[in-house]
């Protein structure tokens, strides 16, 4: 489905800075093949979410991979792909549509899993079990579940939370698994709060 006809368009509601963000984020990645990982280190608030929305909108022809801590975090961003994205085009195609303010988060799951096929939300902390829809709540084991997607981006949100023992591994396995996917790390805070006090931007990349 034809949400957006191209980055531009979706760029025109960017911040200045986040322009900068998106714009040094395409250089990397475009300046050489390898070059695949990237990041995007902003404050609470800064409007990171928008920068991964951007790079989904790049990628949106390929699977992507959206990794995040809590379903709290996957849910804002659903919201902002309905609010920015989805509902304009469900507007403009039917103007007689119900208002934005209307919709359940239930149907906002839905119109972006219809829109976006190809984007995937894991939360990868085992205590977000207790969510029922369990698509949503995909806590990969093992990172053989995804081998054989056409993986284009991997998107890892909180970065600095990806660095526990019982998903560093796993998540590292699966960068490895796919060496043609870009990879972009977003947070606020780069370093671990634990007594490993890693800087995951440094470990994701290595």
């Amino acid at each position: 489905m034809d949400i957006i006809k191209n980055n531009q368009e979706f760029d025109k509601t960017l911040r200045d800075y986040q322009k900068v963000a998106v714009n040094n984020i395409d250089n990397k990645y475009n300046s050489d093949i390898h070059n695949r990982y990237a990041a995007a280190i902003m404050p609470t608030g800064g409007g990171k979410s928008f920068i991964a929305i951007r790079e989904i909108i790049s990628f949106k022809d390929k699977k992507v991979l959206y990794f995040a801590p809590t379903n709290a975090i996957t849910s804002q961003v659903k919201n902002h792909l309905f609010t920015q994205l989805i509902y304009p085009k469900m507007k403009e195609e039917n103007p007689l549509v119900k208002e934005e303010k209307d919709y359940e988060f239930s149907e906002i799951d839905k119109l972006v899993e219809e829109y976006f096929p190809n984007l995937t939300f894991i939360c990868y902390a085992k205590d977000n079990l207790e969510l029922s829809n369990e698509k949503e709540s995909q806590v990969m084991e093992d990172a053989t579940v995804f081998q054989n997607s056409n993986i284009g981006l991997i998107i890892a949100d909180e970065a600095h939370r990806i660095g526990a023992s019982s998903w560093e591994k796993t998540f590292q396995t699966l960068i490895d698994d796919h060496k043609e996917a870009k990879v972009i790390a977003i947070t606020a805070t780069p370093e671990r709060h634990d007594e490993q006090g890693k800087d995951m931007i440094d470990e994701i990349a290595r």
